[in-house]
C-alpha cells in the first residue's frame, strides 16, 4: 500500500477498534437539577459518506472506460477505508448514544440525570447509563456512558465522557480502551462543531491513545454549505491529505504526498478526470 493517505486511515481503523465493545450525608447527594440537558446530537460522532458511495457506484457502473475515472475511483476506495476506519467502528457507541433519545432521564441523589436502558445492536445486548449534567460555573453540560457487556467483562465500564455548550452546538467526546477497563486509557478524542439550522459541520478525530505508533495523527469531516471535506494529518510524517467533493454534483478533487505528485487530481459532475 503505496498511499501514506491510505495506509494511515487503517492505522486510524485499528485504533477505533478500541471502542467496540463491543458515602456521603443526605445534604451532599440532594438532586439540583430541574431539568436534562440538551443532548448531543448524534452526528456528534459520526460521518456520512452515503451520498457519495451512493454515486460512486452508480457512476463507475455505467462508464466503460474506467481509466477516465481514475482520480474519482480513488477517492471512492479512500473514502470506503475512511468507512471500515472510522464510520464502522463508531456505529456501535453512536448507535447506543442515540437510543437515549426514546429514554425519559431520571435525577438521582449524585445531582446527575440518568438514561438507563438496554440496546441490541448486532445481537449482542448492551446495558447502557448514560449520565448527563450542567456544570453552572463553566456553562456546559458533561456526559459520562457506561456500558456493562458480561461477554466482554465490562461492569459499568466507563466507554465514553464528553462536554458541551448548553445548547448542544459545539463539544467534544474521549473514548476510552475497553481492553483497559480498569485503567481508563483515552484512545480518541473528537471535538466537533454542529450548526442546528444547517448541514453545516465540523468533526475532527484525533488519535490520543498514549505510546501508539499512529499518536497524534488527526481526521476532520467539515461540510459547509454544498462542500464537503474529507482531510488527514499524518503526524509521524508531518503529511496532510484531502479529499473535496461537491454535494449536489459530487464533482471535486483528491490531494495527497503519495497520489498525482502530490497535486489536487480532480473529476468533474460525471466523474471523469479533468
Amino acid at each position: 500500500m503505496r498511499n501514506p493517505f491510505l495506509r494511515s486511515l487503517v492505522a486510524m481503523g485499528l485504533v477505533l477498534t478500541h471502542l467496540l465493545i463491543v458515602s456521603c450525608d443526605d445534604k451532599s447527594t440532594e438532586p439540583k437539577e430541574e431539568s436534562p440537558p440538551v443532548m448531543p446530537p448524534q452526528g456528534s460522532m459520526m460521518i456520512d459518506l452515503s451520498m457519495f458511495s451512493a454515486g460512486g457506484t452508480q457512476s463507475l457502473a455505467k462508464t466503460g472506460s474506467p481509466q477516465t475515472q481514475l482520480h474519482f475511483a480513488t477517492a471512492v476506495v479512500t473514502l470506503g477505508l475512511v468507512n471500515l476506519g472510522v464510520i464502522v467502528h463508531l456505529a456501535l457507541p453512536a448507535f447506543i448514544f442515540g437510543q437515549a433519545l426514546t429514554v425519559e432521564p431520571v435525577l438521582q441523589r449524585d445531582g446527575k440525570f440518568h438514561w438507563i436502558y438496554n440496546s441490541v445492536y448486532q445481537l449482542v445486548q448492551y446495558q447502557s447509563d448514560l449520565a448527563g449534567w450542567v456544570d453552572v460555573p463553566a456553562v456546559t453540560a458533561n456526559w459520562e456512558m457506561f456500558v456493562t457487556q458480561a461477554n466482554k467483562n465490562l461492569d459499568h465500564f466507563k466507554w465514553y465522557k464528553g462536554s458541551c455548550d448548553l445548547s448542544a452546538s459545539t463539544g467534544d467526546w474521549t473514548f476510552y480502551d475497553y481492553l483497559q477497563p480498569d485503567a481508563q486509557v483515552p484512545v480518541i478524542q473528537i471535538d466537533w462543531v454542529i450548526d442546528s439550522g444547517s448541514n453545516d459541520r465540523l468533526l475532527v478525530f484525533e488519535n490520543v491513545f498514549e505510546g501508539n505508533a499512529n499518536e497524534g495523527d488527526m481526521l476532520s469531516y467539515e461540510i459547509e454549505g454544498d462542500s464537503a471535506r474529507v482531510s488527514y494529518f499524518n503526524a509521524s510524517e508531518l503529511s496532510y491529505s484531502r479529499i473535496v467533493w461537491n454535494l449536489n454534483t459530487i464533482a471535486g478533487y483528491i490531494q495527497s504526498p503519495g497520489y498525482n505528485n502530490g497535486q489536487p487530481a480532480k473529476w468533474d459532475e460525471n466523474q471523469n478526470d479533468i
